[in-house]
């Protein structure tokens, strides 16, 4: 296990296996990260053919909205409550799916085939989850919406997620 930041903790060990307690460190160091959240990765460096990442993310945290041009990812939820929001091209909301960890009446995992802009949001004080995605993570096949706010502003990125909060669908932000 090597600590690469605040929010980066790297297992590349010939088997990597996790813990309460590891995952106890990723929810504190979340706590301590500009965007309030943090993550395991289980694969070596960002040019593995496939990335795979336990994620803690705190309430309030703001996700800005994007779709994988090129990629497949996988979400399976560990623990606490989010909605995952799919939008049009231009902006408005088409899907809110809700969910939970197994046993909670709610989607515990969902797959995105294809690109479509998503975003999470975090109704619980931690959401914690495991990702699959398929690597190498090359930035500019990553689009982020247009219609979004950058990320750079406090008050714009708390607009966004009032408006998560209440959205319906056909929404727009």
């Amino acid at each position: 296990m090597k600590i690469e930041s605040k929010s980066v903790i790297r297992f590349n060990e010939g088997i990597s296996c996790v813990n309460k307690k590891n995952v106890s460190v990723i929810k504190d160091f979340s706590v301590k990260t500009k965007y309030r959240r943090s993550r395991i990765c289980f694969h070596s460096d960002n040019n593995d053919t496939l990335h795979e990442m336990h994620i803690c993310v705190k309430a309030g945290s703001y996700i800005r909205p994007a779709k994988h041009l090129k990629k497949i990812e996988s979400l399976l939820v560990i623990d606490g409550l989010a909605k995952l929001f799919l939008f049009s091209d231009c902006g408005h909301v088409q899907e809110i799916i809700e969910l939970g960890p197994y046993g909670s009446n709610r989607i515990h995992y969902y797959r995105l085939n294809e690109p479509i802009f998503h975003t999470l949001f975090v109704e619980t004080n931690t959401f914690i989850f495991h990702e699959v995605a398929e690597g190498p993570f090359i930035p500019e096949e990553t689009e982020l919406a247009p219609w979004s706010p950058s990320g750079d502003s406090e008050l714009e990125n708390a607009h966004f997620n009032e408006f998560l909060k209440n959205a319906e669908l056909g929404a727009k932000f």
